[in-house]
């Protein structure tokens, strides 16, 4: 049945009472709390309780160690002279990209961060196998 088949739940004073409808149960059941609030619990895909503290902790510290690979990986430019015409080879983060014209025609750069490998004309960066 339908939840609007269903009647709601009542207190002694017949006042409405806060709660949900529980489709297994196929009825409304109390919404029941904890420290004079209602409240939520998470369940994970095998159905055990999810701790929440936990899990924002856990999420913390996933991004402190981005924050931290991502301030080791900033700043970080090497590059190696190669071929005839003093072409560069350039890694870095693509923040770190340095200008078009101010390389040799040619050169390349891959992006450490986002995995891009580009090629300058001299004038403006074209991703590899497009471009000019």
């Amino acid at each position: 049945m339908a939840y609007s088949d269903r009647s709601i739940k009542r207190d002694r004073n017949n006042a409405a009472i806060p709660q949900v409808f529980d489709v297994d149960q196929d009825d409304f059941v109390p919404a029941i709390g904890t420290a004079g609030r209602q409240h939520t619990i998470l369940y994970d895909a095998s159905g055990n309780a999810v701790d929440v503290a936990t899990l924002l902790a856990d999420i913390a510290a996933i991004k402190a160690a981005a924050e931290a690979t991502q301030a080791a990986v900033e700043g970080t430019l090497t590059t190696q002279v190669s071929g005839s015409n003093g072409e560069l080879e350039l890694q870095g983060p693509i923040a770190a990209i340095p200008a078009a014209d101010s390389v040799p025609q040619n050169s390349i750069y891959f992006a450490l961060d986002t995995g891009e490998l580009l090629w300058t004309d001299g004038e403006t960066w074209q991703p590899v196998g497009g471009g000019s």
